[in-house]
């Protein structure tokens, strides 16, 4: 089943991120969200 909308929060290892994924999920009337966080990797992740 797809999403309804679809939320990308670009703030990855963000004190601020808890608090958004909260305040999506609290969200009424959106039906199926499709959450995706993205953010900067860096140093050696060993690939």
């Amino acid at each position: 089943m797809n999403p309804e909308l679809s939320i990308v929060i670009p703030t990855m290892g963000r004190p601020i991120l808890v608090r958004t994924l909260e305040s999506v999920l609290a969200t009424k009337g959106a039906g199926r969200l499709e959450v995706i966080v993205v953010g900067e990797i860096r140093g050696d992740i060993g690939l």
